[in-house]
């Protein structure tokens, strides 16, 4: 593989990985004295210790490091793309994690199109094992197989109440879900059935309310530079400039739009 013979230095890849989303995921699993792994579009299942070498690939659509887009013959799904990454070592990464560790938890905090790329190797997952998987990240569990509903856990925009302080965007809702999840079930003697977890989900969040959308203004290209300047002169990280672009400033810009003015200038 090309990232493997790359001549660029290796970092650990809690260091590649940046951004709140990766915060909150490596804060909440610290506090449960647990074991963050990265599911990578690149590199495949790592843990955030292993030493990786930079890279920029995604299966999420609509984005220009999307490696679904650049096959030159026959297109492929993100499924086949993750069978690919560890044919070589003949391995199935979250299978065998499950089997190693028999009393284990395994907690996917993903968006759905992360989830469609690991969902082959999930159907090979014995019952058992999948009565261990906990899914947050996805809103709508009807549109995944039926095999995994009942393993995602009911959060939607009630997260987003001022009174958990875990307000975000949705880059990041998948890692805040996690950091409630963590702090709800962390503590416990044993492993409850996804069925338990999930009206535990659901009456934490009864007590909540989704805040009211606000519509806001899109923002024109010279503005949207304008902002990206100010902000990057304030110090603020790219993933933290967007949320204050949309949530204190007021303004509607889609992440890829945002992300591409901010390393253009």
């Amino acid at each position: 593989m090309r990232l493997e013979s790359s001549s660029a230095q290796a970092v650990p890849a809690r260091e590649l990985y940046s951004g709140r989303a990766f915060a909150l995921a490596s804060k909440a699993v610290e506090s449960a004295g647990a074991d963050l792994y990265v599911l990578s579009a690149g590199l495949g299942f790592i843990k955030q210790d292993a030493l990786v070498p930079p890279y920029s690939l995604s299966v999420a659509p609509n984005t220009e490091d999307c490696i679904l887009l650049r096959s030159l013959t026959e297109p492929f799904t993100s499924s086949q793309w993750w069978s690919a990454l560890h044919e070589a070592r003949r391995s199935r990464p979250l299978a065998q994690l499950l089997r190693v560790r028999p009393k284990a938890m395994l907690v996917i905090a993903a968006t759905r199109p992360y989830i469609e790329m690991v969902e082959e190797e999930l159907a090979s997952l014995t019952i058992a094992q999948v009565t261990r998987l906990r899914i947050v990240g996805p809103t709508r569990a009807n549109a995944l197989p039926d095999f995994l509903r009942p393993s995602v856990m009911p959060y939607d925009d009630r997260l987003d109440d001022a009174g958990l302080g875990l307000q975000g965007t949705r880059f990041d809702f998948a890692a805040r879900a996690l950091t409630h999840f963590v702090g709800l079930v962390g503590g416990d003697d044993r492993i409850q059935s996804p069925q338990d977890h999930a009206k535990r989900v659901h009456l934490a969040l009864s007590r909540h309310r989704a805040p009211e959308r606000v519509q806001r203004v899109r923002l024109d290209a010279v503005a949207l530079r304008r902002h990206v300047r100010a902000l990057k002169k304030a110090g603020e990280s790219k993933t933290t400039a967007l949320s204050k672009l949309r949530r204190d400033l007021g303004y509607a810009c889609e992440q890829q739009r945002f992300f591409s003015a901010w390393e253009t200038l």
